[in-house]
């Protein structure tokens, strides 16, 4: 979602979000690839612990995957977290650095 913003994109639908993640898999050929059920489990559990939010309340019989959402922590923020987190994969924290 961060590189999305970083391309001026201030909301995004999941399924742009799962393009993005898919060039990053393939640019960087990672072993580490999730199916799309398990990428929205993930989105559930952020938007649950108030990292992302859906941008608006209308559109509520949209499925997840089709509704815009929006980041609502910031650059800095992510940045800390990821590097703070042991398990962040070496993939994640090299994007950081771009």
């Amino acid at each position: 979602m961060r590189r999305l913003e970083v391309k001026e994109q201030s909301s995004y639908k999941i399924i742009s979000v799962m393009k993005e993640y898919k060039t990053i898999h393939d640019s960087f050929q990672t072993s580490d690839y999730y199916a799309q059920n398990v990428c929205l489990r993930a989105f559930e559990h952020l938007r649950e612990r108030q990292v992302i939010c859906y941008t608006e309340n209308r559109g509520q019989s949209q499925t997840g995957e089709y509704r815009p959402m929006k980041l609502l922590i910031s650059a800095s923020e992510l940045h800390q977290g990821m590097r703070s987190h042991a398990c962040c994969p070496a993939i994640l924290l090299k994007l950081l650095d771009h």
